[in-house]
């Protein structure tokens, strides 16, 4: 069987998964600051990297409300579950580290708005 070594190889099978992953900040709040992007960043390669043994090629924060993370997946990963894990987490922790802040702006009940952007993009 042909063997690139650019792609993941598992028993039979080649791949290379990758996705592009966008989400939102509820009601396109601007929130993310310099300091909670450093915060996010950590989170996203936590969850990405040492939890779901992704990697992760680039992470852009636009409009100070939305991300993208652009990152390369093993092919027996449930794409829901890092992105639920992920909302999840990351809410839990900007709730209570920036309790205040998410109050004032009404971001205290949901911090990501429910829908999320994902494609792949070419390997």
């Amino acid at each position: 069987m042909f063997k690139n070594t650019d792609y993941n190889v598992n028993r039979h099978s080649n791949s290379k998964l990758k996705f592009v992953l966008g989400v939102q900040i509820y009601n396109q709040i601007k929130f993310i600051n310099n300091e909670i992007q450093k915060d996010l960043i950590k989170l996203i390669e936590r969850n990405f990297i040492q939890c779901h043994k992704c990697s992760i090629e680039n992470i852009e924060i636009e409009d100070e409300s939305s991300i993208k993370i652009y990152f390369e997946a093993p092919m027996n990963l449930i794409l829901p579950n890092i992105i639920s894990n992920f909302k999840t987490v990351s809410s839990r922790f900007m709730k209570k580290k920036y309790e205040k802040e998410l109050i004032e702006l009404s971001l205290n009940e949901k911090f990501w708005d429910s829908k999320y952007y994902l494609r792949t993009r070419e390997a």
